[in-house]
């Protein structure tokens, strides 16, 4: 099969199997980040913020531009007020440009009370 077939056939997977294309080769892999990136993008600790992080400098500009969705998970005793959290979230909501749905779960009330993510949220022009 051609590669352009492959990678139109991308569009189409779940995310396991964008996944797992991803893994074969670095064509697909590049090509799957528009893919991957239409999915919610859940991030339940600091080591998967400091991660996503690292997969975000990788393309900067291009992967901030297609994220659409992302998300906040941690576990309700768990406090999501680091440095590293609050430093990934102003990255990404300073300098996406098509971010439509932001959750934020966890104990939220430290990241409320920085004025810095509140007014940065409330300037981002397309989010629910």
């Amino acid at each position: 099969m051609n590669l352009d077939a492959l990678v139109t056939i991308q569009s189409f997977l779940d995310l396991p199997t964008l996944l797992s294309s991803m893994r074969t080769c670095w064509t697909l892999h590049n090509s799957g980040v528009r893919y991957l990136l239409d999915f919610d993008v859940p991030l339940r600790c600091d080591a998967d913020v400091a991660s996503f992080g690292l997969f975000l400098r990788r393309d900067r500009k291009t992967r901030l531009y297609l994220l659409r969705k992302f998300t906040l998970q941690y576990p309700p005793s768990s406090s999501c007020c680091t440095t590293v959290v609050k430093d990934v979230l102003l990255d990404v909501l300073r300098n996406t440009e098509r971010l439509e749905k932001l959750r934020i779960n966890c104990l939220a009330s430290e990241l409320g009370s920085d004025q810095r993510i509140t007014s940065t949220i409330a300037r981002l022009p397309r989010l629910q």
